[in-house]
């Protein structure tokens, strides 16, 4: 696969221009380490990934599979990565009239991560735009902007695809929409694996490869993100929101919640 490290494009930021695209880097590999840009520009940032990686959204860390890319809005902060392996992404930074009516016509989510299996639509405008800035003396300013809203447009058609056509298997899709439904019940991998007719390490090991986080990593994160939620309403105990997401034993579910956010239910509910 042929890859392109890092572009910074020369060009002036004028406020009249409809599509300005700054730098950008294809499939770049990168060593383990997780990037943290703390205060980002007034740039968009689109980002796809090739293999498994962490994301940040919001107050945590998102387990992120292979196959995924995510469009960062201007100033938000934007931190990604993977400590234990080498990975691959492709990035563009770029700003401009035509994003944002791209984004509002996609219906595009911003500051989240998307999975779509087959990133070659990402791939396949990335280098069009990369041709026309870099084998010519004077790009077309209206073909890139052609082609940047017919990269929104293909990316919104691969997040509409049958879920087959993702490459994520519907037994799986089923399984991991399961666990999003029953967080407060008792779950085992057991249980979880003869949904699909396989044995527990044969699922672990497919449920990790399709969604880049094991199973029980995924249903701890949902259950976490849900207790965060309950502790905005003050009417609920830090008891009776462990329960609700499936820990009855209050000391464990404050490990776990300290664990993912870095502080106890108690001062993450007294912050906000």
């Amino acid at each position: 696969m042929k890859s392109v490290k890092y572009i910074a494009v020369d060009t002036e930021r004028t406020a009249n221009r409809a599509l300005n695209i700054y730098r950008f880097g294809i499939r770049e590999q990168i060593p383990p380490k997780m990037v943290d840009h703390r205060r980002p520009g007034r740039d968009f940032l689109f980002m796809a990934f090739y293999d498994p990686v962490a994301v940040q959204v919001g107050d945590g860390l998102v387990e992120v599979p292979a196959g995924s890319f995510v469009v960062w809005r201007p100033e938000v902060r934007r931190c990604y990565g993977n400590t234990e392996r080498e990975w691959n992404h492709s990035w563009l930074h770029a700003s401009g009239s035509v994003i944002d009516s791209g984004l509002r016509r996609t219906g595009m989510v911003c500051d989240q991560p998307v999975t779509v299996g087959d990133l070659r639509a990402f791939d396949k405008y990335l280098w069009e735009l990369y041709e026309e800035l870099v084998t010519h003396r004077q790009p077309c300013q209206a073909i890139l902007e052609n082609l940047f809203a017919n990269w929104l447009l293909a990316l919104r058609r691969c997040l509409d695809a049958p879920a087959d056509a993702r490459g994520i298997p519907a037994p799986f899709l089923a399984v991991k929409q399961y666990i999003e439904n029953h967080l407060a019940d008792s779950l085992t991998l057991d249980n979880l694996a003869k949904q699909v007719s396989l044995s527990v390490p044969q699922f672990c090991h497919k449920f990790k490869g399709y969604f880049g986080v094991s199973a029980i990593k995924l249903l701890i994160q949902l259950r976490m993100k849900q207790a965060a939620f309950f502790l905005r309403d003050v009417n609920r105990s830090v008891t009776e929101v462990g329960r609700e997401v499936g820990y009855g034993d209050l000391f464990y579910f404050s490990k776990l919640f300290k664990r993912h956010f870095g502080r106890s239910p108690r001062a993450f509910r007294e912050e906000r």
